[in-house]
C-alpha cells in the first residue's frame, strides 16, 4: 500500500489553514486507500509568534525532513505551501526534498504572495507538482504555472441537519471573529465602535481571536474599557462554543484590509450558521454578500453601515429572512463530501487540469 504524507500545520494556535487542514485530515483517516503519515509543520507557539522568525524554526525544519526520510518513489505527498516569510523557504526546501525522493506531490496554497516569487528557480521547482488554488484570482495571477486546479474552500456542516433559524431579540449582536492585527482590521473596528457609541442603536459587539501585535492589544484594551457594548472574548478554540456564539449573533463583522484574505473560512462558518456577513472588500466577498445577502464596507463607509444596522434593528422579520437566505446559500453551494472527493482525486493525480 502506498503512503500519503500529509504535510500541514496541524497543532498550535488556531488560524484558518489549521482549521481546514484538521477537517481534511479527519476525513482522510476514514479512507483505506493508503497509509497516512502526518507531518506537522506548525511552529508558532503563541499567537504573537505568527509570521515571526525565530532560530528554533531552522532546527524544526530538520525535524520535518527527518520525518520524510521514509518517502519512497510512488508515495503521495499532500502539503500546505506558504508563499510568504520564513515558511516560504522552509516549504520550498521540503518540496525539493520530496521531489528528490520521486514522490507524487500536490501542494495547497491558502494565501497570496506566490505570484511575487515566481523566479526561474521557483518555477522549475514547481514543475510536475500539482498546485491546488482556492479562488479564480489566484488562477489568473499564477497563470505561468501549468499544473494547477481551483478548488474553493468548503467546511463540513457543523449542524448536520439540525439547523434552525433562531428568533431575533434585542440587542443586535455583531461578532468579530478573527485573529487581531493591523492588517486584520483592528483600527476599523475601533472606528466602528466610536461611531456606534454616538448613536442610539441597541447593539453589542463580541470580539473573538488571538492578538497578534502590541498595537492591536492596546486598541482592544482601550475599547473594552471605553465601551460597555464591546466584549473581548479571546481566542475561541472549542467548536461547539464557537458555533453557539454564531447562532446567537445577528451579523458577522469582517474587517481585514481590502483583498488581504484569500478565502476566509469564517465566511463559510457564518453562512453555515445563517449569519449575514458585513465585510470589507475581499477577493471572494461577492460570493457571500451579493444580491443583498450582506453588507460591503467600501471606503470605510461607516455611516452607511450604521444606517444598515438601524434598518434591521427596527425590522427583525427581515433579519430572520436574511438569515434564511444565507443558510440556503450554504446548503446549495458548499457540499463538503463533493469537496473531499474532488480533493482526493486531485491529490491522487486523477483529476488534472
Amino acid at each position: 500500500m502506498n503512503k500519503l504524507y500529509f504535510i500541514f500545520p496541524i497543532k498550535g494556535p488556531n488560524n484558518g489553514v489549521k482549521i481546514i487542514s484538521n477537517h481534511i485530515l479527519t476525513k482522510l483517516y476514514e479512507l483505506d486507500e493508503f497509509e497516512l503519515k502526518e507531518v506537522n509543520t506548525a511552529q508558532a507557539k503563541s499567537f504573537a509568534n505568527f509570521g515571526k522568525f525565530q532560530l528554533f524554526k531552522i532546527f524544526y525544519l530538520f525535524k520535518i525532513l527527518f520525518k520524510l526520510i521514509s518517502l519512497r518513489k510512488g508515495d503521495y505527498v499532500y502539503m500546505n505551501f506558504t508563499p510568504t516569510g520564513f515558511a516560504f523557504y522552509r516549504d520550498l526546501i521540503v518540496l525539493l526534498f520530496c521531489k528528490a525522493m520521486k514522490s507524487k506531490i500536490s501542494i495547497h496554497i491558502h494565501a497570496n504572495g506566490l505570484e511575487e516569487k515566481l523566479i526561474f528557480f521557483v518555477k522549475k521547482t514547481l514543475k510536475n507538482v500539482q498546485v491546488i488554488l482556492i479562488n479564480e484570482d489566484q488562477m489568473t495571477k499564477l497563470n505561468s504555472i501549468s499544473e494547477k486546479v481551483c478548488l474553493k474552500n468548503v467546511l463540513p456542516d457543523f449542524y448536520k441537519g439540525t439547523f434552525s433559524i433562531k428568533d431575533e431579540k434585542k440587542p443586535l449582536k455583531l461578532i468579530f471573529f478573527s485573529n487581531l492585527s493591523k492588517q486584520k482590521g483592528v483600527k476599523l473596528l475601533q472606528d466602528i465602535a466610536e461611531n456606534v457609541s454616538q448613536t442610539n442603536i441597541n447593539i453589542e459587539i463580541d470580539v473573538c481571536g488571538g492578538i497578534l501585535d502590541t498595537f492591536s492589544g492596546n486598541i482592544i484594551k482601550e475599547l473594552t474599557k471605553k465601551h460597555s457594548f464591546l466584549n473581548y472574548l479571546g481566542p475561541i478554540l472549542n467548536e461547539e462554543k464557537k458555533f453557539n456564539l454564531f447562532r446567537n449573533s445577528s451579523f458577522l463583522l469582517f474587517l481585514s484590509e481590502p483583498n488581504y484574505e484569500v478565502y476566509p473560512l469564517v465566511y463559510i462558518e457564518a453562512i453555515m450558521s445563517g449569519l449575514p456577513v458585513i465585510s470589507t472588500k475581499q477577493i471572494v466577498v461577492d460570493e457571500i454578500i451579493s444580491n443583498g445577502k450582506g453588507f460591503l464596507i467600501e471606503n470605510n463607509s461607516i455611516s452607511d453601515l450604521i444606517n444598515f444596522l438601524h434598518k434591521y434593528e427596527k425590522d427583525r422579520n427581515s433579519l430572520l429572512l436574511l438569515k434564511k437566505i444565507n443558510r440556503d446559500n450554504f446548503e446549495n453551494n458548499y457540499t463538503y463530501d463533493v469537496y473531499i472527493n474532488d480533493l482526493i482525486e486531485i491529490v491522487l493525480h486523477e483529476k488534472r487540469k
